[in-house]
């Protein structure tokens, strides 16, 4: 079983505009500042998974990946946030990063290895590896090389979480990003603008998101793909929509994964087989 998410009431403290916009239906996670993803394991909290329906597919998915955590061990794990929203049209979010897991873009830029486990809906559960960057608290969520949905791979979300764990997938995050500090920002303008609209609800949430963004690259001094990036998960990280929130990471991660594909200007073999060793890049391990 899944423990200790923690039922925050609506109106009360940061999360009080999430909270106003979903209701008590809403059950928002948090980790503690010191116990980190080992408080999930603790009985002293409420137990999340008593709220899902057996029948839920989300049932399934938490206990699988609880298991796969206990049995993994959580002491370098730090919870980031988590989302249960019960319902045909409810959304399942679950995200962590590991502190033992470290790659650096830049001197002093670290980024950590970490994970996010969604579920829109009636949809399949999605688990994608998700770097959080030390410097500013951001996420940005993607498929790296090799990784397939949880159900093509016949594997459960819990194996599916310590792959995204492991030290080869922080060492192919690692790549991917270095690339996106090396490329001009400027060719992906157009195509971060396409994608938003997809995100965003309308033309206006997608001009003010737009503008955000901009401000926020700006600010950034960096004129690089990954100042881009981080504009947009600058946004992400404070926007108290959790829905919207998960969707703009991934839009970061893919523009991250467009640098390295045939459609940046570096191969994605090149890139990503550098930092894995010699090891090709669908070989992800679960190093733990």
């Amino acid at each position: 079983m899944l423990c200790t998410f923690l039922d925050i009431r609506p109106g009360h403290g940061f999360l009080a505009p999430l909270m106003r916009r979903h209701g008590r239906a809403t059950h928002v996670l948090r980790a503690l500042v010191r116990g980190g993803l080992r408080g999930l394991l603790r009985d002293e909290f409420r137990d999340l998974r008593e709220e899902v329906p057996d029948a839920d597919p989300a049932a399934e998915h938490l206990d699988s990946v609880a298991e796969a955590l206990r049995r993994r061990g959580t002491s370098d794990l730090v919870l980031d946030a988590g989302v249960w929203e019960p319902g045909p049209d409810g959304f399942l979010a679950l995200e962590a990063h590991s502190q033992r897991r470290n790659g650096s873009v830049r001197v002093g830029d670290v980024v950590q290895a970490g994970f996010t486990l969604t579920r829109d809906g009636d949809g399949p559960v999605q688990v994608l590896a998700r770097s959080y960057r030390v410097v500013c608290h951001n996420g940005a969520a993607m498929r790296l090389p090799g990784m397939r949905r949880v159900d093509e791979a016949h594997e459960s979300a819990g194996d599916a979480v310590v792959r995204c764990l492991s030290a080869r997938a922080c060492d192919e995050a690692e790549a991917v990003f270095r690339a996106t500090a090396r490329e001009s920002a400027t060719p992906f303008l157009e195509t971060l603008d396409a994608r938003l609209r997809a995100v965003m609800r309308g033309d206006a949430e997608h001009r003010a998101a737009r503008e955000e963004i901009d401000r926020r690259f700006a600010r950034e001094r960096d004129p690089s793909l990954w100042g881009l990036i981080n504009g947009v998960t600058e946004l992400a990280r404070d926007t108290p929509d959790h829905r919207t929130r998960v969707r703009l990471e991934q839009l970061a991660g893919d523009l991250a994964l467009l640098c390295v594909s045939g459609r940046g200007r570096r191969g994605r073999a090149g890139v990503v087989g550098r930092a894995a060793r010699g090891a090709p890049a669908s070989a992800v391990a679960a190093e733990t």
